[in-house]
């Protein structure tokens, strides 16, 4: 990867996991700001992001070229819609490659042809019913799921491996692969590892940017 790689990344300003991520994984210059974000995590609280996207995205060192700008947030992106998201970005920063969680996500199911998947999300049941209702929007049917009720970036940045690990396992039957959502979880670090437990494809929404981001920036 090229090390003079630009990336603007916008980061719920209560989420400790995506910037350790990112920097845990690429090489690449990556400019970090923060949208602000109230808990609890609930649809109005979610959507309520989208007035602030494009402030965030202007002050992302602005007389510097960025090569993509990532929004990481997948019920966010989800709830305001990726194309609205772009838009807003595309605004203030018009060159640029636009990543979110949830595009990034369908990428990833295409790769490992996965149309029905088990669903491991750390939100309250409405929100987690959103994010069901969105990939059933986009063809990927939804088998088995499990939300964890967690109501703050806190709450989800805390939750523990095992507990990751058992609910991955318990939607793992007659599915194609496991996707674990939200940036804040702490998933990608032992995606591996429940891979080798549920013998399938187990993807989590960083993983699947960073991956994206891989290929963008391997392609320019």
């Amino acid at each position: 990867m090229k090390n003079a790689s630009n990336i603007g990344l916008v980061v719920l300003s209560c989420d400790p996991t995506t910037e350790q991520d990112f920097r845990s994984a690429l090489d690449c210059n990556i400019y970090v700001n923060r949208i602000p974000f109230v808990s609890p995590v609930t649809e109005e609280n979610l959507q309520a992001m989208q007035q602030h996207l494009t402030d965030v995205v202007s002050l992302i060192v602005p007389e510097e070229p960025l090569d993509a700008v990532v929004y990481s947030c997948t019920s966010g992106s989800m709830l305001i819609g990726n194309d609205v998201v772009a838009e807003l970005i595309h605004s203030v920063r018009p060159e640029v490659q636009v990543i979110t969680p949830s595009a990034s996500a369908l990428n990833g199911l295409e790769d490992v042809y996965a149309e029905r998947i088990g669903l491991v999300t750390p939100y309250i049941e409405s929100v987690h019913n959103e994010v069901v209702d969105w990939f059933e929007g986009n063809g990927i049917s939804v088998i088995n799921s499990v939300h964890l009720n967690c109501t703050s970036d806190y709450e989800i940045s805390r939750v523990s491996s095992a507990t990751i690990t058992q609910s991955a396992i318990d939607v793992s039957t007659d599915v194609d692969a496991v996707f674990l959502s939200c940036t804040a979880l702490p998933a990608y670090n032992i995606a591996g590892d429940i891979e080798s437990k549920v013998e399938m494809p187990v993807l989590t929404s960083n993983q699947q940017m960073i991956w994206d981001l891989r290929r963008m920036l391997n392609e320019t």
